[in-house]
C-alpha cells in the first residue's frame, strides 16, 4: 500500500445493504394488495474499490446478492410469517394506525 492510499476498511465503515422484493398479490378477496421483503446482503471487500482522483475517494461497490435459494427461503420464511400474523390478528397485518 502506497502513502497515498488507505485501507479499505479505514475508508468505508461496513454499512447495511438490504435487497427490496416485494410481492404483489391479485387476488381481490386479500386484504393486502403487496408486501415487501427486505434481505440483507453481506457485502465483502473483495466487492468493494476505492479509487482516489486528486483528494476525493470514490468507492463503488458491487454487492453480490444471495443465492437463488436463499433468497427463496427468505421470501417463503417471510410469507409464512405474514401468514402466522394474518391468521393471528388480520386487523393489524399491513394496517396503518393515523
Amino acid at each position: 500500500m502506497d502513502n497515498n492510499s488507505m485501507s479499505k476498511e479505514a475508508m468505508m465503515p461496513q454499512q447495511p445493504v438490504t435487497l427490496e422484493l416485494i410481492a404483489t398479490i391479485s387476488d381481490k378477496t386479500f386484504p393486502i394488495g403487496s408486501f415487501t421483503v427486505n434481505i440483507p446482503i453481506n457485502v465483502t471487500h473483495n466487492e468493494v474499490n476505492t479509487y482516489k482522483v486528486g483528494a476525493t475517494y470514490t468507492t463503488l461497490i458491487r454487492p453480490k446478492p444471495p443465492s437463488t435459494d436463499e433468497l427463496i427461503t427468505r421470501f417463503t420464511n417471510a410469507i409464512k410469517a405474514f401468514k402466522t400474523a394474518f391468521e393471528t390478528n388480520p386487523d393489524e397485518v399491513g394496517a396503518v394506525k393515523s
